[in-house]
Parts: structure tokens; C-alpha cells; sequence
């Protein structure tokens, strides 16, 4: 199979399957990522997310100095969920490519790999490129901007926001639903003059119809989790006034569902976010 792999699907029945971008294919071997080596064990000391027993995610810094991020996926126990079924990683490399094609700043994906016996997953993997001076979107507005002057955070807010809002219309009217748009799934990069803000991490994304209420809920609520510490009541509604074009019957029924979905999936309270040590 060619590279990019672009498709939400099982890419084996049973057995292993490894892709690599060629032009990193010589890069990867440097931490021991290639076709025949136990990537299920893979591991670094940066480790950036562990579960228990399934997820892991480590930070690798290659000879050339580059930053790569290997995430994997490994299930000691076979779960039918899974039979024929598209892995995390596949829908999450299927999501960056799409993002890329609408135009939407996200991660470079730079290899996959899958393990499954008789169509049961049993391993898999992604490896992204890391994206250098970049701070999650949360961490930026709990631990710099919210302590900013009020000048300087409102003229920070209204670039924030444009540039969202317009990668959002892009998503929502093609029908791209990202499904878990924490704003720690969001990058923020400052270049000379204004931001630029990155979408990652999708391995829930989905494609339904254009502007589809309920997708939309859902994606909103993931970024109110914290956008509610930060952002006054006006500030929220506003923001979703700018998304309606004004409607405003509109955006109070998003916003009397996302207060549903809110109260039924409580966010951390504030005193829960601590400043980072970044």
C-alpha cells in the first residue's frame, strides 16, 4: 500500500503491516522503528501518556535533532469490539490527511502499523511529527493569557477566535467532526504577527452531514470543558453567535445543549488546573 494511507479501515486480516513515509523511513530506524522490529514494547524516558494496560504515547528525539511522536495501542486481551473494525491509529492518520486536504493546519503523520490475528486487533501504532514553538491551547490561555492586560488579551482573544471559528465552518460544513476537541488537542503557535493554530490527536473523528447538530454539540463541548474557566458567559455566547452568523436562536440551542452535555459529563473544577511547569 501506497503512502499516505487515507482510508478508515482494517489494513490487515491477520498478521502485521508497517508503512512508512519514505522520506523517514532511514530517520525512524534510529529508535528502532522498522519493519521487523517489536514495536508493541517500543518506549522513550519522555513518556507524554500511559494507561494502565492499552495506550501509551513517548516523545523521541531523532539524530537530526527532529521530534517525533509514537503513540501505540496494545491489547493483552482480544476484544470482539474490535473484529474487523478500523484501529485508533488508522481513524487518527485517516483524520490528519483529511484535515490537511480542507486546508486545516494539523500534524504530519510519518508512519503506521497494525498487528491482528484473524481480524482481531491485537497492536497498532501512529507516528506524527513533532511541531516545534507550539503550546496547547489550554495551557496558553489557563497559564499566559488569562493574566495578560485586558488590551492585550482581548486583541489575543479576537485573532484566537477568527482563526477557529473559520477552521471550524471549514470542518463542520464539510462534514469533518473531530469529536474530541479539547483545547489540549489544539496547538498554538505564534508566528510574527498573529497565531496559528494546530488540530491534532483525532483518533475519534468522523464524517456525518454538514453542520450536523449533535456532532456539532460535541465538539463544542470538548472545547467548553475549559473554555468555561477562561471565557466569560458573554465571551461563550458570543462565540457561538460569530458560528451562527447572528442567529441567536440558533446559538442558544447550542448553548442550552452544550450545558446539557456539560452537566451530565461535569468538567474539572478551577482550582483542579494548575499552573504548568513548562
Amino acid at each position: 500500500m501506497s503512502w499516505p494511507i487515507t482510508k478508515r479501515q482494517m489494513h490487515v486480516f491477520h498478521g502485521e503491516v508497517f508503512h512508512v513515509d519514505p522520506l523517514w523511513k532511514d530517520k525512524l530506524v534510529t529508535i528502532s522503528l522498522s519493519p521487523g522490529e517489536d514495536w508493541t514494547t517500543l518506549s522513550s524516558d519522555h513518556v507524554i501518556s500511559k494507561s494502565y494496560n492499552t495506550t501509551a504515547s513517548y516523545l523521541f528525539q531523532l539524530d537530526n535533532k527532529q521530534h517525533v511522536y509514537f503513540k501505540r495501542y496494545v491489547y493483552i486481551k482480544p476484544r470482539l469490539k474490535h473484529w474487523l473494525q478500523p484501529s485508533k491509529a488508522a481513524v487518527e492518520l485517516a483524520g490528519l490527511y483529511e484535515l490537511a486536504q480542507l486546508g486545516i493546519t494539523t500534524a504530519q503523520p510519518l508512519a503506521y502499523g497494525e498487528k491482528r490475528s484473524f481480524g482481531i486487533l491485537r497492536a497498532t501504532f501512529i507516528v506524527t511529527l513533532g511541531i516545534p514553538h507550539t503550546s496547547q491551547l489550554d495551557r496558553f490561555l489557563l497559564d499566559e493569557w488569562r493574566y495578560m492586560p485586558i488590551t492585550e488579551k482581548r486583541s489575543q482573544l479576537a485573532a484566537i477566535k477568527s482563526i477557529l471559528l473559520n477552521q471550524l465552518a471549514i470542518a463542520h460544513k464539510a462534514g469533518f467532526f473531530h469529536r474530541d476537541l479539547k483545547l489540549r488537542n489544539i496547538l498554538i503557535q505564534k508566528t510574527e504577527n498573529d497565531f496559528k493554530l494546530i488540530w491534532i490527536d483525532c483518533p475519534r473523528s468522523h464524517w456525518r452531514k454538514s453542520f450536523d447538530f449533535n456532532a456539532t454539540v460535541e465538539d463544542f463541548s470538548a472545547m467548553a470543558r475549559i473554555g468555561i474557566h477562561v471565557l466569560t458567559r458573554g465571551e461563550q455566547m458570543r462565540f457561538l453567535l460569530d458560528y451562527c452568523g447572528n442567529d441567536r436562536v440558533k446559538a442558544r440551542k447550542y448553548w442550552m445543549a452544550i450545558r446539557r452535555r456539560l452537566i451530565k459529563h461535569p468538567p474539572r473544577p478551577a482550582w483542579q488546573f494548575k499552573p504548568s511547569n513548562d
